[in-house]
């Protein structure tokens, strides 16, 4: 028995074009973490992966957050314990 499958060719392009709207969606969102991916390698001065860069910018956000932001005394010893927590696994990895 012969089991004929028809393919529709505009749903084939419908899908190749949400594909390519995928592929540059994605490139857009990514493009500033391996900037910065790469601005901290030329920093640091050896290559980091994308985990070390996911670190720094934790431990940025939990500087700003401990130093300058106007919270409560016990959201400031979260911040600074998230700060210092951090920096720890950054030392570690690299």
């Amino acid at each position: 028995m012969n089991k004929n499958i028809t393919l529709n060719v505009a749903n084939s392009k419908t899908t190749n074009g949400a594909a390519s709207l995928y592929a540059v969606i994605v490139t857009i969102v990514v493009s500033p973490y391996t900037w910065l991916n790469g601005y901290f390698s030329q920093i640091i001065g050896r290559p980091l992966n994308g985990g070390n860069t996911l670190l720094i910018l934790i431990a940025q956000i939990a500087f700003v957050l401990t130093v300058f932001a106007e919270t409560s005394v016990p959201m400031r010893i979260i911040t600074l314990t998230c700060l210092i927590g951090t920096l720890i696994r950054l030392r570690q990895t690299l």
